[in-house]
């Protein structure tokens, strides 16, 4: 017989999803065997160290955002200006392992 998980109460931590990859560096430049690192942090084993960890993301927005901002600026919608820099599309994920610092790479 299977047991129930425990209920949810408010301010418990919910888990948080990973995804697994492992990262080999080539020529000094990083090459990622599986799935491509996403918008999420990933479990990986960072060749430059040796460790099991979880990445660290950096978020930055990219050209795309500030040329939609523009736009949006120019034809007089300056209210929804922000709205760019809130979108996936317009959003670079930035990998890096928290142990050494190096770039693990870019999730879409």
């Amino acid at each position: 017989m299977e047991a129930n998980p425990p209920p949810s109460y408010p301010g418990q931590a919910q888990p948080v999803h990973v995804n697994v990859i492992n990262v080999q560096p080539v020529a000094g430049h990083t090459v990622l065997i599986g799935q491509p690192v996403g918008t999420v942090p990933a479990l990986v084993v960072c060749q430059y160290c040796r460790h099991q960890v979880i990445t660290t993301i950096e978020k930055q927005a990219t050209c795309r955002a500030h040329l939609w901002a523009i736009f949006l600026f120019l034809a007089g919608c300056w209210p929804c200006m922000c709205i760019p820099y809130c979108t996936k599309r317009c959003t670079n994920f930035d990998h890096y392992c928290p142990n050494c610092r190096a770039y693990i790479g870019r999730g879409d």
